[in-house]
């Protein structure tokens, strides 16, 4: 590391853990996105197809309703 008086080493840092921090939680927030959808998927799979329709779920179109799907919050 440079010992220069003329630059400060320490807002860089701050800056760099500021933004893997980000994207740390960008990336938790994807896996437990991915496992929430599969965990519904299963569930999804368990009904038959009168217990899809009650839900307005097309029997056929269950993978593609899990791939939209968002938990709220």
């Amino acid at each position: 590391m440079p010992q220069s008086p003329t630059i400060d080493h320490s807002a860089p840092a701050g800056l760099f853990h500021r933004f893997t921090g980000f994207l740390a939680s960008k990336v938790a927030e994807r896996i437990e996105l991915y496992y929430a959808r599969q965990s519904l998927r299963v569930e999804l799979e368990r009904l038959d197809y009168r217990e899809l329709r009650d839900l307005g779920i097309n029997e056929a179109g269950v993978d593609g309703y899990v791939a939209t799907w968002r938990p709220s919050r």
